[in-house]
């Protein structure tokens, strides 16, 4: 298979050399493989590697005072697993602000399994929060943050011809969109799927130890019996009491751990919108895997699409439709808010539409309906309340036919 280009790659080499780009993203999903292109032409690169103890004893020697001194000779400098490095936000302010002092700037990329949130306060890591509802500006901050995923179908699909889409579409509905499944997705094997297996657990044991990292504090078993519960519910809403009594944990500290996975890459949030309708739920939330093969490991499937029944279908179908539009605001820095709309159950007997399965904020309103078979993807009801309260919502019905198309970046 020809080298697939990352949609990434032109965006993050126009970034503003004097600050320091940290590439975030889930365990082999290419991080390392694109900041190789990124420094291909850079002389005098230093590689440093966060699962290295040698590495980070080099790292954890630089300090304020020698920060410029550690730089000098250098053109570029690349960390590698960065989040592995004890006070690593302080390290790389500390690299970032010296480099400031040089004429000639120097490149500094890092990687990171878990989002650093650099230019954040460190005092609000794990709130819940709805993204991008504030347009920051990024000229001024020290830090270039940007996410790489696992593949988007644009990418994957580009050279492809259209006869062969669905069958793609459908592999990677069960197998992922990583490299490793990409380069492969042709090949059905029993070997092929013990190695997917494998190449997923191992995701599993680094993710559980990145979660060590982050959160100490927290029960890893518990995150176990927590993947599991969210990979049974994807697609469901989430009732978090109930979780938080099945899981014998407080609601708050429910929310503390979901946060910790949706903080180490492994899931996004999606949050039910509540602006102006009477009965609208205000609470909700909803989970999706950044990488699907991780749930189907989870539930121990890993049969064809065409062999789950129809609630699976749809909501690996919604997974996918929903981390598709993530990955390409991601791309395109967007500010823009995915959510999903509900009406309370006291409400929703008196429509006939009572649930939208997608509502995106900022830049205008838009609402999708998705589906993997068009008998399941509902048709918006234009005297449903959805419609009559949000006449200036444009309305879009998304299936196997034109998922491409809603996103495109």
């Amino acid at each position: 298979m020809a080298i697939i280009q990352r949609t990434l790659l032109p965006v993050i080499n126009e970034h503003n050399p004097r600050q320091l780009l940290a590439i975030y993203g889930p365990h082999y999903c290419g991080k390392s493989s694109l900041v190789k292109q990124i420094l291909q032409e850079q002389s005098s690169c230093v590689s440093l590697d966060g699962d290295d103890s040698s590495d980070i004893m080099y790292l954890l020697t630089i300090s304020e005072k020698s920060a410029v001194e550690f730089l000098q000779d250098k053109t570029s400098l690349f960390i590698k697993n960065a989040h592995k490095v004890p006070k690593i936000r302080h390290l790389l302010k500390v690299l970032a602000q010296a480099n400031n002092s040089f004429k000639e700037k120097r490149t500094i990329v890092v990687t990171s399994a878990i989002d650093l949130k650099l230019n954040h306060d460190e005092n609000n890591l794990l709130a819940f929060n709805i993204e991008r509802m504030l347009d920051i500006d990024e000229h001024d901050m020290l830090f270039r943050e940007v996410n790489l995923w696992p593949f988007t179908l644009n990418e994957l699909l580009a050279d492809c011809p259209p006869e062969s889409y669905k069958q793609i579409i459908d592999q990677c509905l069960v197998k992922g969109l990583t490299p490793q499944v990409v380069e492969n997705y042709e090949n059905n094997s029993p070997d092929f799927s013990e190695q997917i297996r494998l190449e997923v657990k191992d995701k599993i044991d680094l993710l559980l130890h990145d979660i060590h990292l982050l959160a100490p504090q927290l029960s890893i078993s518990k995150f176990n019996e927590l993947l599991l519960i969210l990979a049974q519910k994807l697609g469901k809403q989430l009732d978090l009491n109930e979780l938080a009594q099945t899981m014998g944990l407080g609601r708050t500290l429910i929310e503390e751990y979901i946060a910790v996975l949706d903080r180490c890459l492994a899931v996004k949030l999606c949050k039910s919108i509540h602006l102006s309708v009477k009965g609208e739920l205000s609470d909700g939330v909803k989970v999706y895997f950044t990488d699907i093969a991780i749930r189907n490991y989870l539930i121990d499937d890993f049969s064809p699409i065409e062999e789950r029944n129809e609630q699976e279908q749809h909501a690996l179908f919604e997974n996918l439709f929903y981390m598709e539009r993530y990955k390409m605001h991601c791309l395109n820095r967007s500010n823009i808010s995915i959510c999903y709309w509900r009406l309370s159950s006291s409400f929703a007997a008196k429509e006939q539409t009572n649930y939208i399965d997608f509502v995106e904020l900022g830049n205008g309103m838009r609402a999708y309906q998705c589906g993997y078979h068009d008998a399941v993807c509902k048709h918006f009801d234009r005297n449903g309340v959805f419609v009559r309260s949000y006449h200036n919502c444009s309305l879009h019905r998304v299936t196997m036919e034109n998922l491409l198309g809603n996103c495109k970046v």
